[in-house]
C-alpha cells in the first residue's frame, strides 16, 4: 500500500489518495452482464480508479452510474457498497483504466469502520500526530503579532499542508485571523527546519479542548514545495509506521 498526496495551491485542489490492489483489496463491479472482478489502483474520500479486460470495459459509458462492492481493510471488515459515477476510460493493451467519482461519499463514511480510514480519509492531505526522537508531542514555534519572543507551543497533528493546535479551555492565546503566521519547528525524520507560514482556519472546542487548525500559505513560505516534500516524507514515514502496527 502507498500514500500518495500532492502538494496544492488555492486554484490546484488534489484529495489524499492511497495506492492499494493485490491482497489490500478487492473490488467487483456491477455491470449489466453481471458483477465482474477488478483490480484496484487507488481510492481516496471522493473516488478512486481501477483496472479491467478491455471486453469487459465496453460496458462502463462515461457517465454511467455503477455499484462497487469493495473489501478493504482486512478480512474482518465488513464489505462496502457504492454508488459511482464513470468519469474517464483510459486504454492500455488489453486492459482498460477507469476513473470513477463516487456518488454518495456520506453514505460510504457511514459503512466505515476504524481500519478503513486509512483507506479513506477525508482530508486533502492526511495527518499525523507527529512526536519528536524523544517519543513527545513536536513542539513548534509560533511567531505571533506584538510578541517578543515566538510562542512554543505542541502540534496535535501536521500534514505538508497544514497543522494544527489543541489548547487548554483557560488558554485565551489569540492567533491572528488575516494575516500568515511564521511556524518554524524540527521535522523529525530528516531533521530539517521548517520555516512555514499559516493562515487561521478554524477554531473548533473538542472534548474540553480548543482545537485550531492552520492551512500553510503556499504564496508566502519559501520553498514551500521543498518544505511540503520534507513534511509528506515525515507524514507517509509515520503513517506506515501506524499500519505496520495494526
Amino acid at each position: 500500500m502507498k500514500f500518495l498526496n500532492r502538494l496544492h495551491s488555492p486554484d490546484q485542489r488534489s484529495t489524499y489518495r492511497v495506492q492499494a490492489g493485490g491482497e489490500d483489496a478487492r473490488l467487483r463491479i456491477g455491470l449489466p452482464s453481471g458483477p465482474v472482478e477488478a483490480e484496484l489502483n487507488d481510492i481516496s474520500s471522493r473516488g478512486g480508479g481501477f483496472s479491467l479486460p478491455a471486453n469487459k470495459a465496453d460496458e462502463l459509458e462515461e457517465g454511467a452510474e455503477i455499484i462497487l462492492r469493495l473489501e478493504v481493510g482486512g478480512p474482518a471488515m465488513p464489505q462496502l457498497f457504492i454508488r459511482a459515477i464513470v468519469r474517464n476510460k483510459i486504454v492500455d493493451q488489453e486492459r482498460v483504466r477507469v476513473g470513477v467519482e463516487f456518488a454518495d461519499p456520506d453514505r460510504l463514511y457511514a459503512q466505515l469502520k476504524e481500519p478503513q480510514w486509512l483507506f479513506f480519509n477525508r482530508r486533502r492531505a492526511f495527518r499525523v500526530r507527529p512526536t519528536d526522537a524523544h517519543g513527545r508531542p513536536l513542539r513548534a514555534k509560533f511567531w505571533l503579532p506584538e510578541r517578543n519572543k515566538p510562542r512554543s507551543i505542541a502540534l496535535h497533528d501536521l500534514s505538508s499542508t497544514g497543522l494544527s493546535v489543541a489548547l487548554r479551555p483557560e488558554n485565551d492565546l489569540e492567533f491572528p485571523a488575516d494575516s500568515p503566521i511564521r511556524v518554524t519547528f524540527t521535522v523529525p525524520l530528516d531533521g530539517e527546519e521548517a520555516d512555514l507560514r499559516v493562515l487561521l482556519v478554524h477554531r473548533t472546542s473538542i472534548q474540553g479542548r480548543k482545537r485550531v487548525g492552520f492551512h500553510i500559505d503556499v504564496e508566502s513560505t519559501p520553498d514551500a514545495e521543498s518544505q511540503a516534500e520534507t513534511i509528506l516524507r515525515y507524514v507517509l514515514d509515520q503513517q506506515q509506521k501506524l499500519i505496520n502496527r495494526g
